[in-house]
């Protein structure tokens, strides 16, 4: 944080919470009755300030603890053990977003069933307490249904022992518990008529007695659809009587879904045991409801349900049996891989997808069968397993529309696949009987089958995702980009006001002025009251404007922080993680590797890396080719890397980060590198160069090369590689998202790409510099170096100007031509030049100056401009300028034009047609000593620098909010606003953060230094250093001589 000033809202929330949260630790440590109060108050602030941010889960919370504690002094609730502990682990919960300084929305996302639980605990020790509707006073009433009562009497049980079921159903006392509750349930909703609740507990009934026996299989997305059901009957205990009929007929559609989909998710139990069919027929689906009426659109939700879950279920038995082989230790795998076959049997079985079900049925048999050992692991039991895989990925883009009838038209393969896995396991294909009701059930699985996946492997519900066009996405993150200029172009309009209050403060001086010559003159009593008029008139306009002002400084920061958050929202829903983008890469090295006769291990490092999803669609292609070639041309054949004293086994790497604001791909294998000669003939051998030249180039120049299209180093062309097109398109597509791509290589070593990319297509980080008056933009992907080169170190060849750099020379010229801009400014002594290249040319582009770094919204021109030489796109600075982006490809290709034409002028001509006019360079001084003031400002002067001075923070502030300076020197001790704020306003201010600032003081403790450095001062200084010359050596290091 910066400051008080500084803060956002959601800051402003995050420290009221942590001091709310400080005073109820400290009240519940010592839970006394004569706290209620107090707690009472914190809890209905912690209410308050979350509904001001908007955060609806927290204020419910809030609003739970609130209501607790006032059945507590109302003594309708026992302070006792089990609400104290409840309440101290909703603030342990409140506390990991207070420590974590996490953004609340992804907070809540990520706690929401934490918070849910909570609020059941909180409402479970509040008992009958009927949470339905405020009164005026804030009260509430208590329930006057007698089933209501009854329903939350018996729901905090189910709820206590809903918990014991969140990774499993392994605690059979728990599922038997809620199994009793759900039939008393609903039995009595029964009695008073309320055949809404009586379906919803009844599918509760079916649900448990159906895991009871192993009939209901545990994953994440059922534990959610039963944690839905439950969210339903909790909230009918708190509807008020009053207001029942509609939240019944609201909830109607709700509670109908949920329960059609767990009575038939329940079904597979007479599918998988001979006595199921007896066990449930104790709790048929009642009748009483119209949800099993309508069966048309339950079996299309399960059928959607199916597919959902198939495409995960494909993903980990695809990644799985990929890398099983390579391992040694696969028990793990192989659970997960038994799981997912045996997760896929079931609900197959539920959609009577028979023939899905067989082959998953064979899968898991023999994979259970190696998890035993009685059978051991060997390739083709692999290849096999993988082509099931593929036929089920096939039947899974088939979809609910068509997949029936394509399964249909594979049953001869299904079969045969299926014959071939029994026939691994040397057993025989398991039947499927057809009779009209279900398939027939097969033995009875062992217990320890059905065992529980750990929660992070299962996708979250399908609720929660919503697909999105792209072009839609798109347009809003213009939208959200637009925004955040907008919010920009206050920050100017702010500081003109703050000009027209020290205009207005100028005129007021005046008229003082004025008021004291006429003090003494004889004025008649009509003037005399025009006067003291006007002094009111002053004072009250003088005290409107300055709150105006400070109105709209706050309105400012809330709207930079509000476009600021939701272009960051925006910028976050396009980004997907890196194993989207690599999922089928392990297979992929798997098969070519056997294909090939060579052992491959892919390994894939930073899966959870976000990245943009056009770079990751982008992506494919490049990383294919770059994969293909380091198993091809890379990784040696056993016979080779035994005698190499390499393991069998070849290894590559992908690799993917952020670093330096930019995204950072690197794949590496341990292969047989380049031979360097080998590849210097080639190179020659094509006429790409001359001998001489040849022999001259480096090792990075030939690799230089192998981009080229057509260039290959594979001596035969196969089905695989050697065509020469694979890394010149790998190139290419970096190339055309603004990154780079550099190689190494090492013979006998293996060889490393790495691919420099932007995070995001929509924002890129560019140089903004001068040209010819305007101002241009280079994106920082494509910059090779940053030189300012002294103009006689340049040299003149047949016309041709450059300089040496890394002994190369660099060909020179002016960006204004290549732009078809007019020579406004002569260049100085010192050039700016911007060393850009592709595969063949290195050229210097010299600019009038560097501006800085600043992260651009990229905004596509206009189609009817088509394509603008040299020009990417466009962008808006934060004033609302327009800028242009260069686009370096297109350059580089104008600059060959120029060149062929001999058409350069030449850069020193412009050294004699007028001298160069130097501007001072200003110094703010802020200390609230005029003698300070006095000694640092003439110090400052003696030597050449301009200054001007401020008597404390807030003046500094207002002074380099208006003017500009080059450098800020400032005292800490200040009224008002101390210089440790004044720094860190000026750190915090996008357009003032690059100004230097030195910190001036008496105080000469280190941790007065730290404290200095840390708020953001280059430099920290004791008031000594106006003795010698370490003001003026720290000076001059920070912005050079006057």
């Amino acid at each position: 944080m910066s400051s008080d000033a500084e803060l956002t809202i959601i800051d402003l929330f995050i420290q009221e919470l942590a001091s709310q949260l400080n005073s109820f630790e400290k009240l519940i440590d010592t839970a006394s009755e004569n706290d209620v109060d107090e707690m009472i108050r914190v809890a209905h602030s912690i209410k308050g300030a979350s509904r001001l941010v908007q955060i609806e889960e927290i204020a419910e919370l809030g609003d739970t603890l609130e209501q607790v504690f006032k059945g507590v002094k109302k003594r309708d609730v026992a302070l006792s053990d089990s609400l104290i502990q409840s309440v101290k682990e909703a603030i342990r919960t409140l506390r990991t977003l207070v420590d974590e300084k996490k953004d609340p929305s992804l907070w809540v996302k990520q706690q929401k069933d934490t918070l849910v639980n909570l609020i059941t605990d909180l409402n479970a020790a509040e008992g009958g307490y009927q949470r339905g509707k405020e009164g005026v006073d804030g009260t509430r009433s208590h329930s006057s249904d007698p089933l209501q009562q009854c329903v939350q009497k018996k729901i905090n049980l189910f709820n206590e022992a809903f918990k014991k079921v969140e990774t499993g159903f392994h605690d059979l006392e728990a599922v038997d518990q809620m199994i009793t509750i759900a039939k008393e349930i609903r039995e009595v909703a029964l009695q008073y008529h309320r055949p809404e609740i009586a379906t919803l507990s009844g599918a509760f009934e079916t649900c448990f007695k159906a895991a009871r026996i192993g009939g209901f299989t545990w994953t994440r997305s059922h534990y959610d659809l039963l944690v839905e059901a439950a969210s339903y009957l909790n909230r009918y205990c708190h509807v008020s009587v009053q207001d029942q009929k509609e939240w019944f007929k609201k909830n109607k559609s709700g509670i109908e879904s949920v329960v059609s989909i767990i009575q038939a998710l329940s079904q597979q139990s007479t599918l998988e045991q001979d006595n199921t069919t007896e066990a449930l027929e104790e709790v048929t689906p009642l009748t009483i409801s119209p949800v099993v009426q309508k069966e048309s659109s339950a079996d299309l939700s399960l059928l959607e349900l199916f597919f959902g879950e198939l495409e995960n279920y494909i993903t980990v038995l695809n990644d799985g049996l990929s890398v099983i082989e390579a391992k040694e230790d696969r028990e793990d795998d192989l659970e997960k891989l038994m799981r997912a076959a045996h997760s896929l049997k079931g609900a197959a079985r539920t959609v009577q997808m028979d023939l899905v079900v067989r082959l998953a049925h064979a899968m898991e048999d023999y994979l259970s069968a190696l998890q035993t050992g009685t059978v051991a692991l060997v390739s083709g039991g692999v290849d096999i397993l993988l082509e099931a895989v593929d036929l089920l990925m096939k039947f899974s883009k088939a979809g609910t529309a068509k997949g029936k009838e394509w399964l249909n038209s594979e049953n001869n393969h299904v079969h045969t696949l299926i014959d071939k896995i029994v026939g691994l396991t040397g057993g025989t294909a398991p039947e499927v009987n057809k009779k009209s009701v279900a398939p027939a059930p097969p033995p009875a699985p062992e217990p320890q089958a059905i065992k529980q996946p750990p929660l992070k492997q299962h996708r979250p519900p399908r609720d929660r995702v919503l697909r999105v066009s792209s072009d839609n996405l798109n347009r809003l993150m213009g939208l959200a980009g637009e925004s955040v200029v907008e919010s920009r172009w206050l920050q100017p309009f702010g500081e003109s006001l703050a000009r027209l209050k020290r205009d207005f403060n100028d005129l007021h001086s005046r008229f003082s002025r004025l008021n004291e010559e006429l003090a003494g003159a004889s004025l008649s009593d009509r003037a005399e009251h025009r006067l003291h008029e006007l002094r009111s008139r002053f004072q009250e306009t003088r005290n409107n404007l300055t709150e105006r002002l400070a109105d709209f400084d706050m309105f400012m920061r809330r709207h930079d922080s509000l476009s600021d958050r939701l272009y960051n929202s925006v910028l976050d829903s396009r980004m997907r993680p890196f194993a989207d983008g690599v999922g089928g890469f392990p297979r992929m090295v798997r098969d070519l590797g056997r294909q090939l006769n060579k052992k491959v291990q892919l390994i894939i490092e930073g899966s959870n890396t976000p990245v943009d999803r056009e770079i990751l669609e982008k992506l494919e292609s490049p990383l294919t080719h770059i994969l293909r070639n380091a198993v091809d041309h890379g990784i040696e054949t056993i016979q080779e890397r035994r005698a190499a004293g390499k393991p069998e086994d070849g290894l590559v790497i992908v690799e993917a980060m952020h670093k330096a604001g930019m995204l950072m791909i690197t794949i590496t294998d341990d292969g047989r590198g380049i031979n360097y000669e080998e590849l210097r003939e080639k190179v020659i051998a094509k006429n790409l160069v001359t001998r001489a030249m040849g022999e001259k180039l480096s090792e990075q120049e030939l690799l230089d090369f192998m981009f080229l299209p057509g260039f290959s180093t594979a001596k035969t062309v196969t089905d695989v590689s050697g065509r020469g097109v694979g890394l010149n398109v790998v190139q290419s597509m970096v190339q055309e998202v603004g990154g780079n791509i550099r190689v190494n290589a090492t013979q006998g070593a293996g060889m490393r790409f790495i691919l420099q990319l932007p995070l995001t297509l929509s924002v890129i980080r560019a140089l903004l510099v001068e040209i010819s008056g305007e101002i241009y933009a280079f994106p920082l992907g494509r910059i090779d170096k940053l030189h300012h080169l002294p103009r006689d170190k340049i040299e003149v060849v047949e016309h041709r100007q450059y300089f040496r750099d890394d002994d190369k020379n660099i060909g020179l010229i002016a960006a204004h031509q290549f732009l078809d801009l007019p020579v406004t400014d002569p260049f100085p002594h010192e050039l700016s030049v911007i060393i850009v290249s592709d595969l063949m040319n290195t050229y210097g582009v010299v600019v009038n100056s560097f501006v800085g770094e600043k992260e651009l919204v990229v905004q596509d021109l206009d189609p009817l401009l088509g394509k603008v030489p040299d020009i990417y796109s466009g962008a808006f600075l934060e004033d609302g300028s327009p800028v242009l982006i260069i686009d370096v490809e297109d350059m580089v290709r104008s600059i060959d034009n120029l060149l062929s034409r001999s058409s350069l002028s030449s850069l020193s001509e412009a050294k004699e047609s007028s001298p160069i006019s130097v501007k001072q360079k200003r110094i703010l001084v802020v200390d609230d000593s005029i003698t300070v003031r006095e000694v640092e400002s003439r110090l400052l002067q003696n030597h050449g620098f301009a200054v001007d001075t401020a008597v404390n923070g807030v003046d500094g502030w207002n002074a380099v909010r208006v003017e500009n300076y080059d450098l800020v020197i400032t005292d800490v001790d200040m009224p008002r606003m101390n210089g440790i704020e004044f720094v860190k306003m000026i750190k915090a201010d996008p357009r003032l953060k690059a100004v230097p600032v030195m910190i001036v003081s008496y105080k000469e403790r280190n941790e007065d230094r730290e404290q200095g450095l840390q708020a953001g001062a280059n430099y920290y200084l004791t008031k000594s250093s106006f003795h010698d010359d370490t003001l003026l050596d720290a000076v001059r290091d920070l912005i050079g001589d006057p």
